[in-house]
């Protein structure tokens, strides 16, 4: 087994480990910082995952916020190797999709070019100071920002913060990565 995978699995089971209270907390703190940011502000197109997976950061407070202030809401859908994004006016637009992840219904949620978007707001497994960032391992995200210069946040809780990620040459790196205790300026950090 690669060390990435190792690693994976490792992570996967100590963040379906936090209790829901904290979850919900935690999660509340982050999308108080994503929305105290200048690329929340200025942003009229926002990326963002609807957190299923055991002990992802849950993004709903996100979402809501997003729809509340008139900013246009893309949300991922898994098509075969591919993300597609589609826009979502209403939480009624999302079902259970692949890996029982919340997506936009097709019939429902037109879908619109990432070129389009003016701010990608990303999952993770882990993430580091410099941006690098560990998926779960299928590349949908590196696949669908490798020619995006939109901003990318890494949304994470502080216990998934690494030392460094395994990162390959193809791995997108995130701009900054927002947890419930701070806001990591990866370029900033980069330079150092």
């Amino acid at each position: 087994m690669s060390d990435k995978a190792t690693l994976r699995r490792r992570l996967r089971a100590h963040r379906a480990a936090i209790p829901a209270e904290l979850r919900t907390a935690w999660s509340a703190a982050i999308a108080a910082r994503v929305q105290g940011l200048e690329e929340w502000r200025r942003a009229e197109t926002v990326q963002l995952f609807i957190g299923a997976l055991p002990g992802e950061v849950e993004t709903w407070r996100l979402a809501a916020a997003c729809l509340a202030a008139g900013k246009s809401l893309l949300c991922p859908r898994v098509a075969g190797d591919q993300l597609e994004l589609r826009r979502v006016r209403a939480p009624d637009q999302l079902e259970r999709g692949a890996f029982g992840l919340w997506e936009p219904d097709p019939q429902r949620a037109p879908r619109v070019a990432a070129e389009r978007v003016d701010l990608f707001l990303l999952p993770g497994l882990a993430f580091d100071r410099r941006g690098g960032r560990l998926g779960m391992g299928r590349g949908f995200y590196d696949r669908l920002l490798r020619e995006l210069d939109a901003p990318r946040i890494g949304l994470t809780y502080e216990l998934q913060l690494l030392e460094a990620t395994p990162i390959d040459a193809h791995d997108a790196r995130m701009h900054k990565v927002v947890t419930e205790l701070q806001v990591i300026d990866s370029e900033e950090t980069s330079r150092r």
